[in-house]
């Protein structure tokens, strides 16, 4: 529960999103994954025909692709989730602040709780379980971390355009579910997990891996 807390309470709005990738780059590091950076180039951009404006000028911002290899002859498996949120509006207007990712009845509540962050902290959590616990993988799994889901997709579309992908892959979009992290749970529980690093991304009771949309006040 804690990354995903982690991310919640770094406000990644459209041009403002550093916090929330320089923190999921950490968590990468921390697990030994390999990870690359993929930059939002104006130029790359504006030769796209698929991308989509406004094109900002911000330095610095940037996707991360992290992937797993598997020992090849499979198809790989490409898990897209994405670190931005839309505005909150007046915070006045909730129950919960919206970036302080506060837990209420075994729940998280927060700007991008659901969508995308829990994605991303199910992502992290995958990623580590298979990092500590191994495994026999035919396919790579590939994970893109995106900005700019909510407005203009230019994230995944870099991501594709750079070639974090492979040839036939399996792409599915990453989105946060109790389900999920039912199935992330199962995938955690192998024999090495005691290895996993303190603050580890793991998760050990379903009570704590239950997330849920803010609500507004009426």
């Amino acid at each position: 529960m804690q990354p995903l807390q982690d991310l919640v309470r770094r406000p990644s709005l459209f041009k403002h999103k550093f916090e929330a990738v320089d923190f999921v780059h950490s968590r990468l590091d921390s697990m030994g994954i390999d990870t690359v950076s993929v930059p939002f180039d104006l130029a790359v951009l504006t030769r796209l025909p698929a991308a989509q404006k406004p094109f900002s000028a911000v330095q610095g911002r940037r996707n991360l692709v992290a992937r797993l290899p598997g020992r090849g002859g499979g198809r790989s498996l490409v898990l897209n989730c994405h670190l931005d949120v839309v505005p909150a509006g007046d915070e006045q207007d909730w129950r919960h602040p919206p970036f302080a990712g506060q837990v209420k009845d075994g729940g998280i509540y927060g700007r991008g709780a659901y969508d995308d962050k829990a994605g991303a902290a199910i992502c992290l959590a995958l990623l580590e379980s298979l990092a500590v616990c191994g495994g026999e993988r035919r396919g790579d799994l590939i994970v893109h971390f995106v900005l700019e889901d909510e407005c203009t997709g230019n994230g995944s579309l870099l991501c594709l355009e750079g070639g974090h992908e492979e040839t036939r892959p399996l792409l599915l979009m990453a989105r946060g579910s109790t389900g999920a992290f039912a199935c992330m749970q199962a995938t955690a529980k192998c024999p090495s997990a005691s290895k996993a690093p303190p603050n580890s991304t793991l998760c050990s009771a379903p009570s704590t891996t239950v997330t849920r949309q803010p609500f507004a006040k009426k």
